[in-house]
């Protein structure tokens, strides 16, 4: 006769207990978040959806491992939860199999502004060989990230046309158009900012969105951008920023259904830095461009990770060849 296990009621006890809790936490911030129309605070549950996923995933294993009645009207509740996280999603930027003639090679980050390591940031872009930086929180004046890469970055732009403004572009080769996107306090980001920088056909944007509170600000800001991005080509559009919001969250959605737009993942999450568990700062492409590579950088004394992303125009030369 088989050895009892000792405590195995109490272990099937407190697994269906927390399991229960879990799975019914994350259904209910699922549901919750899918209200957020109707409510706009309830946007802050779609931050990160696979965390609310994972924590019911938990709980179901710990249903499973107690064998409780009912896990497959569980399990069932949290599938449909998944399709509606897929549902939610921004779909992800089409890749390439091989090379590119004319790569895009970008870095998005929002650098800190408390930075202990500004030389350190500033060696590693440079070592980074990107044609374009799109920063945010990027000090200026001696001994800042932007006087820093000067020589290797001369065509700059801050968000207001008279500085004061850390949402910046670095570029390599000379602009066709140059347009500061903000208005008022940008710098506290009490208004709109982001900054744009138009090479050919293409423009490239540099966002740095409030904080998800007070509902509904993050898409006032995103209805001033839409009105001063009112002459793009969405193929050729690029937006980098730190979005402080989540890939289903409202901002995102939106500028994805306006310009038609795909999210670049890197495959990791960038904050806090350097645990990072949720995924706020993004690049979103337009459908003329394809990516080669996308990968998360350290963060070096910033709280945010750098993407490293390298992208390829679906056809043709790039409208952004920088000049070597």
């Amino acid at each position: 006769m088989p050895k009892a296990i000792p405590h195995r009621g109490l272990f099937r006890t407190i697994s269906a207990v927390v399991g229960g809790g879990l799975t019914a936490a994350a259904l209910l911030a699922l549901a919750l978040g899918a209200a957020r129309d109707l409510v706009p605070l309830l946007d802050l549950l779609n931050i990160d959806r696979w965390l609310v996923l994972a924590a019911g995933a938990t709980g179901l294993a710990l249903l499973a491992a107690a064998a409780v009645p009912g896990r497959d009207i569980a399990i069932g509740a949290v599938l449909l939860g998944l399709a509606m996280l897929a549902l939610s999603r921004l779909p992800g930027a089409p890749t390439v199999a091989t090379g590119c003639a004319t790569p895009l090679r970008i870095v998005q980050w929002n650098l800190l502004y408390a930075n202990p390591g500004q030389a350190r940031a500033a060696a590693w872009l440079r070592g980074t060989d990107a044609d374009l930086l799109l920063l945010q929180e990027a000090r200026g004046g001696a001994g800042g990230v932007r006087a820093l890469l000067a020589a290797d970055y001369p065509y700059r732009l801050a968000c207001l046309a008279r500085g004061g403004c850390s949402t910046v572009i670095l570029a390599r080769r000379r602009p066709d158009r140059l347009q500061p996107l903000a208005r008022g306090d940008a710098e506290n980001r009490r208004a709109l900012s982001a900054a744009r920088m138009d090479f050919g056909h293409a423009a490239i944007v540099s966002l740095h969105l409030s904080r998800p509170w007070p509902p509904g600000h993050q898409l006032r800001e995103i209805g001033l951008l839409e009105a001063r991005l009112g002459d793009v080509d969405p193929r050729w559009l690029i937006i980098g920023g730190d979005f402080n919001s989540g890939p289903a969250m409202a901002p995102l959605r939106r500028l994805g259904d306006l310009y038609d737009l795909a999210l670049v993942d890197p495959g990791a999450p960038s904050w806090p830095a350097p645990n990072a568990m949720l995924r706020i700062d993004h690049l979103l492409v337009g459908s003329g461009w394809r990516v080669v590579s996308a990968r998360r950088g350290a963060a070096l004394g910033s709280d945010h990770h750098p993407q490293l992303v390298t992208l390829c125009p679906a056809g043709g030369l790039s409208p952004i060849a920088a000049a070597r």
